[in-house]
C-alpha cells in the first residue's frame, strides 16, 4: 500500500508515495489530467503508479485542487492549482526518497502543470504525455469545452498576464530536459500543442524533443500499450539509465 502524504490542509492536497521492492531508481511524480477539473482525480494514474513502482521507481501520485465545470465550483484554478503542484513536490523533502532525482510525469492537463512546475522546483526533467503545452492556443481552440478559460478564469484577450504566468510556452527556456509524447491521432488535446511548444523551446535553446506515439489520448497512461512503454523509456532517458 502507498504512503499518503498530506502537503496542505485541503481535502485534495495530498499524494500517495509508492515504493519499489529495492532501492529506487529515482522518483517519478505522476500528475493526472482531466482538464484541471474536479471530477477527474488521481485514481486515473494509479495503474501507471503501480506499474512504475514495480519497475523500480518510487512514484508520488499527486492530487491537487481543481476547478469545476464553471468558475464558481471547486477550490482550485489558477494560481491555487499550480501552487499545489509545487507544494506537493516539495513535500518529498525529508521523506525516504529525499535526495533522489525527480522526473515530473504529467498526462494531459498534468503535462502543462509538470512543464510549468519544472521552472519552480528542482527536478531532473519532465515527460509530458499529451499535454496542452501552449495554453494561449488551447484557449483559442476551446479544447475541453473551454477548459483552459475555465482554469485560468479569462480568455487571453481578457487577461494576458495570467497566460504569461501559466503558459509553458511563455516560460521558456526550461533549464531541464522536457520530452513531449503525443499521438497524432489525439482528438482530446491536439498534437499541434506539443509541436508548437517543442519548436519554440528548441529555438530558445532548451533541451526539448517531441516523440509521436500511437493510440488515443488515454493509451499513453495504460500499462501494456506501446505509447506507455515510450513513456517509461522517456523517464529512463532523463534519469540516464
Amino acid at each position: 500500500m502507498p504512503e499518503r502524504i498530506q502537503y496542505g490542509p485541503g481535502k485534495d492536497q495530498w499524494g500517495d508515495l509508492y515504493l519499489p521492492a529495492g532501492e529506487p531508481r529515482g522518483v517519478v511524480v505522476a500528475i493526472h489530467g482531466g482538464f484541471w477539473r474536479e471530477r477527474y482525480t488521481a485514481l486515473d494514474t494509479v495503474d501507471e503508479s503501480e506499474d512504475l513502482a514495480a519497475r523500480g521507481f518510487a512514484v508520488f501520485n499527486l492530487e491537487y485542487r481543481r476547478v469545476g465545470d464553471s468558475e464558481s465550483e471547486g477550490d482550485g484554478g489558477w494560481p491555487a492549482t499550480g501552487e499545489d503542484i509545487v507544494a506537493g513536490i516539495r513535500a518529498l523533502e525529508g521523506t525516504s526518497v529525499s535526495g533522489l532525482p525527480v522526473v515530473l510525469l504529467g498526462h494531459s492537463a498534468g503535462g502543462q502543470l509538470a512543464a510549468w512546475a519544472a521552472g519552480h522546483v528542482e527536478v531532473a526533467g519532465v515527460v509530458s504525455q499529451a499535454g496542452p503545452l501552449a495554453l494561449t492556443e488551447s484557449a483559442r481552440l476551446g479544447i475541453g469545452d473551454g477548459a483552459t478559460v475555465n482554469f485560468l478564469g479569462a480568455t487571453p484577450e481578457e487577461n494576458p498576464a495570467v497566460y504569461e504566468q501559466a503558459d509553458p510556452l511563455k516560460n521558456l527556456p526550461l533549464s531541464v530536459p522536457l520530452i513531449a509524447l503525443h499521438s497524432g491521432l489525439d482528438k482530446i488535446v491536439p498534437f499541434s500543442l506539443s509541436q508548437q511548444y517543442v519548436t519554440a523551446a528548441q529555438t530558445a535553446g532548451a533541451d526539448a524533443r517531441l516523440i509521436q506515439v500511437e493510440g488515443d489520448h488515454l493509451a499513453i497512461i495504460r500499462p501494456g500499450s506501446e505509447a506507455y512503454q515510450v513513456s517509461v523509456d522517456a523517464i529512463q532517458a532523463i534519469l540516464g539509465h
